[in-house]
């Protein structure tokens, strides 16, 4: 796996890796470890856009069932790139040139700190205590992440601004791509009269506005739960796409903000 993700070239990689998902799939379903082969699946549709059939000769019925009951789990929603293109081309970002007295006020920190971090880091007094806190804050954390929530932060600052926050990453749409990355689909449709929200007392919401939802399977969620659905609703009076908070989502995030080897699940 770590030699097809090192390919240079976007569609070799994307190819290779969506190739080695599939046959990992093959392999677990052949040993009858459906749920693995399910999660394997699911990453080799997160690669692999379009419908996809299986040739019935070369395969055994009960992975053709499998592959074709997760590809119908996934619906008609769009790969992430459709609508926010470029992430997977994107190359190495470096971190924003904070100086380390702000270094707190960063979406790493903001979004990631723990309670007992934020009070470690108010009781430092010195740029060499900041900066040994900086690296200590990563150390606990997977060693791929520095990079990689940088190159996160800089697209959601592009791709993610609303009216409510100086910057993307912050908003609701910023913080979920952070800390999660790049939904398996997105969905995206008018509002239905039910999906509206109650502004104000008394008051009639007109039936406009948008729903945007993003999809993540496991392993993208490290949660008791096959996939979880993040909902961002954009409606007059009420915000441009508001996460909902619903159960799983908040769970997902808490999750996601847990240093590597301390989460639940």
């Amino acid at each position: 796996m770590p030699e097809a993700a090192a390919i240079a070239a976007a569609k070799e990689r994307t190819d290779a890796l969506a190739a080695l998902h599939f046959h990992a799939a093959l392999a677990f379903s052949s040993c009858r470890q459906t749920e693995r082969a399910k999660d394997e699946l699911r990453a080799f549709f997160r690669l692999h856009s379009g419908h996809s059939t299986l040739d019935g000769s070369k395969y055994d019925p009960a992975f053709i069932r499998l592959f074709n009951e997760v590809q119908r789990t996934l619906g008609t929603g769009e790969l992430f790139d459709r609508f926010y293109p470029g992430f997977d081309e994107a190359g190495e970002v470096g971190e924003e040139p904070l100086p380390i007295l702000l270094w707190s006020t960063s979406p790493a920190f903001q979004l990631l700190a723990e309670d007992r971090e934020r009070e470690e880091w108010g009781r430092l007094r010195d740029d060499d205590a900041r900066a040994a806190f900086v690296e200590r804050f990563w150390k606990r954390r997977d060693p791929g992440l520095r990079a990689e929530i940088a190159r996160r932060v800089a697209f959601a600052d592009r791709f993610f601004i609303v009216p409510s926050e100086l910057r993307g990453a912050m908003s609701d749409r910023g913080r979920v791509f952070v800390l999660l990355g790049p939904p398996a689909r997105v969905h995206r449709q008018g509002l239905q009269r039910y999906e509206t929200t109650i502004v104000a007392p008394r008051v009639r919401t007109p039936l406009t506005g948008t729903l945007e939802r993003w999809i993540y399977f496991r392993p993208q969620v490290s949660v008791a739960v096959q996939q979880v659905e993040f909902r961002f609703i954009t409606q007059p009076g009420y915000g441009e796409c508001v996460m909902q908070r619903d159960f799983w989502p908040l769970k997902a995030l808490a999750e996601a903000r847990q240093p590597q080897g301390e989460r639940t699940d």
